[in-house]
């Protein structure tokens, strides 16, 4: 047996090498294989400077090496649909430059094997670069904004790529990579008008003087009217004399200065004529930036959750994509401003105390009291000797105030519930360790402000007894009546929610409301990075 063992070995490679010849496709797709595999160890391609993941293509095509656009009569037409879908890749406010597509359509037509395994490797890198960017971003955020502590979905851009040749319907199955929250989809078709329009109008600059408003007569009046008509803020329809500040103009102002947050007095003076005169290419950049800020969030944000804005200074409660509720909230200061972070919310708290944090303790109040020594007892703030849950009251004129500093600050500042308190009369904390939550405030006046960046970077809710009885729906009676009720006999009460519910702290300056209007707001923590007052 042993002699003739050689025999049937050269006998089954006859017949293997046989089969081979006669399919002449098995034998090319091996040797495409093999150019594979050559350049993924040479990492290079020749006819081609483009620098790749090389480390992740030798992942992807572990352990056979063979290609997936490619094959023994060329490039696929899934290589052709992907060659295309790179090209829209800008209507997810990409830049289709950064996924070799130059490179790619300039070699779309070789003949040479070892070219045809260049444009494969080209094509997949491109797919595993533009599946990480759409999905996650262009860019870690904290490296763009230090205040955004809401983590990234993680993206494993090879499996990302597995699947999508696995699926059934390859362009839907890439279709479906960008985020898939609303708020998303609908700045990428705001995204396409204003890039259509960059192209096929000028945009109208209105000269600085004069102000114009209603009932004026004047030449820069007619430049207005088209800025707003290509804007959709003004009716297209023709007028009897257009130099004329009408009240359908009027109306059209304000419209304009309702979407981009201005003071709503239908007059076009320096803030409004500065946001009208803004470049369409900075509103399309701020559309972009926006876009890319959507895919730093979870991929899945709940069912329900509340979202703050605090770029544009309104709450939402959010239920299956729609908004329940909404309400206008006071924001942090550009020097203490709001950080976007995420949380969950899983009780409330009526009649807080107010455990003061030290940064606030040490540069706000302690200099107020030091100033008039009548400070915390006529604002009912007891001094607490710790941070601990055993900590006992102290005398205030037993401290030497002159002393304290941030490095030596070891007590704790606390205002008793009741009328004045900074929290005002309802609480809703969710657990994070920035000391940031949501809260009522006595000052009530300060929401009739267009721009409401006036807090210490918590949240103020225009109506916290509104949206605490949304929460408590369905809790032992809680309804409004029964927690307005509570307000005024005193006493602190915490209650636990029947459903926790997430909470959101973003920063859009850009946005589709559900007029289906685009709306856009002024960076007022100078995250966006674009020149301009904007409002």
């Amino acid at each position: 047996m042993r002699r003739i063992f050689p025999y049937i070995i050269q006998f089954v490679v006859i017949v293997l090498t046989g089969l081979a010849l006669s399919r002449p496709g098995l034998a090319q797709e091996g040797h495409l294989s093999e150019l594979l595999r050559w350049q993924l160890a040479d990492e290079k391609i020749s006819w081609s400077g483009a620098a790749l993941d090389w480390a992740q293509l030798r992942k992807f095509y572990a352990p056979d090496h063979r290609p997936v656009w490619i094959d023994a009569r060329g490039l696929t037409k899934r290589a052709a649909k992907w060659r295309w879908l790179l090209r829209s890749a800008g209507a997810e406010g990409l830049d289709p430059a950064q996924y070799h597509l130059a490179m790619i359509d300039q070699h779309w037509k070789v003949n040479s094997d070892a070219r045809r395994v260049g444009l494969e490797l080209l094509l997949t890198d491109a797919f595993l670069r533009y599946s990480v960017h759409v999905q996650q971003g262009q860019q870690n955020p904290r490296s763009v904004d230090p205040d955004w502590y809401i983590k990234t979905p993680p993206v494993d851009a090879i499996s990302s790529l597995r699947n999508v040749l696995a699926a059934k319907k390859f362009v839907t199955a890439i279709k479906a990579l960008p985020p898939p929250h609303a708020g998303y989809r609908q700045l990428r078709t705001a995204l396409a008008r204003y890039q259509k329009l960059a192209k096929q109008a000028d945009w109208p600059v209105v000269p600085a003087k004069p102000r114009l408003q209603w009932g004026m007569w004047h030449d820069n009046i007619q430049l207005l009217r088209q800025r707003l008509i290509l804007s959709g803020d003004l009716s297209s329809v023709s007028v009897a004399e257009p130099r004329f500040f009408d009240q359908g103009l009027k109306q059209a102002v304000e419209r304009f200065q309702s979407r981009h947050g201005l003071k709503i007095d239908g007059i076009v003076g320096g803030s409004t004529r500065n946001r009208i005169n803004m470049p369409i290419d900075d509103y399309i950049k701020q559309i972009k930036l926006n876009m890319e800020r959507w895919r730093w969030l979870p991929r899945d944000l709940g069912e329900r959750y509340i979202m703050v804005n605090t770029a544009s200074y309104q709450l939402y409660v959010v239920e299956h994509d729609k908004p329940r509720l909404a309400m206008r909230v006071i924001t942090g200061t550009p020097d203490r401003p709001t950080p976007v972070m995420n949380g969950e919310l899983s009780e409330l708290v009526i009649n807080p105390y107010w455990f003061v944090p030290k940064k606030i303790a040490v540069e706000d109040l302690i200099p107020k009291q030091l100033n008039n020594p009548g400070f915390f007892k006529r604002n009912r703030i007891r001094v607490m000797s710790s941070f601990a849950d055993d900590a006992v009251e102290l005398k205030v004129a037993d401290i030497d105030w002159k002393k304290i500093t941030a490095e030596n600050y070891p007590y704790q500042l606390r205002q008793d519930p009741g009328p004045g308190n900074s929290l005002g009369n309802i609480k809703f904390p969710f657990i994070n360790n920035l000391s940031i939550y949501l809260h009522d405030t006595p000052r009530r006046q300060l929401f009739d402000h267009s721009d409401r960046a006036f807090s210490s970077g918590c949240v103020r809710v225009e109506e916290p007894v509104q949206l605490a009885a949304y929460l408590l729906a369905g809790e032992q009676g809680w309804d409004e009546a029964k927690i307005l009720a509570k307000i005024a006999g005193g006493g602190a009460l915490k209650l636990p929610l029947p459903k926790p519910i997430p909470v959101y702290l973003v920063y859009w300056t850009a946005w589709v409301a559900e007029d289906n209007a685009v709306y856009f707001q002024k960076d007022i923590y100078d995250r966006d990075g674009l020149n301009g007052e904007g409002g």
